[in-house]
């Protein structure tokens, strides 16, 4: 099962609408003890709790968060309940970092809702390859951006559906294995035989699609109507 961070801490925050069915008891809770998300932790006890919201300090968290005890719960979270690939100490840094700057008292008003665009996939798929192909990069860094990119790719492939989106599919595809032939030669030290990807092409050509695909909010409408 693959879920975010933000499936349930919407910026950071919490999320009172989120329900997964034999993790929640109800909107807003989650068993984060599943067999269901955890080999490691998992209890098998339905045991679901309120989700918190990060940016708070209300003493049921860590308040210091610069400390080894943050460190080690968060890469808990990561790596143990939610059977997260071991990152490289710089991700859990960065992911710290960001835990640390989250302000209460900055979101008053509830969190806003940024409609999903191809372009911000797109985006963030190469900024993981860009990371994990610079110089310098270690063999952990490299093989966890490279898995990255691959993920972002997955989100665009499942909003491409229907066959007149086939190319696209076949297209993205290919971009993935290529991504994942590259990520195992850094694992075994082979040569790298994988060229760099034109990203602007390939924003294009998907870009052609993007009106047809899920990214279209009236196109997902149609499907839930026909549901």
């Amino acid at each position: 099962m693959e879920l975010s961070c933000a499936s349930c801490h919407i910026n950071g925050r919490g999320n009172p609408d989120f329900f997964l069915e034999g993790v929640s008891a109800s909107p807003g809770t989650a068993d984060v003890t599943s067999s269901l998300l955890s080999k490691v932790r998992g209890d098998d006890a339905f045991n679901p709790a309120p989700i918190p919201d990060i940016a708070l300090r209300d003493g049921k968290q860590i308040r210091d968060r610069k400390s080894p005890e943050f460190f080690t719960k968060v890469h808990g979270l990561i790596a143990e309940e939610f059977d997260g690939q071991e990152p490289p100490r710089s991700v859990i840094d960065a992911v710290i970092a960001y835990m640390d700057g989250l302000d209460s008292s900055a979101c008053t008003q509830g969190a806003s809702t940024t409609a999903i665009k191809l372009g911000a996939d797109m985006e963030a798929a190469e900024s993981a390859f860009d990371i994990a192909t610079r110089p310098g990069a270690d063999q952990a860094t490299s093989i966890f951006y490279l898995r990255v990119a691959r993920f972002r790719l997955s989100r665009i492939h499942e909003r491409f559906v229907g066959p007149d989106l086939a190319p696209q599919r076949r297209e993205l595809l290919a971009l993935s294995d290529g991504l994942g032939a590259m990520a195992e030669s850094v694992r075994t030290g082979a040569p790298l035989t994988f060229i760099a990807p034109d990203w602007p092409a390939i924003a294009e050509s998907l870009g052609e699609g993007e009106r047809r695909s899920l990214y279209n909010p009236e196109i997902v409408r149609a499907a839930f109507a026909e549901e």
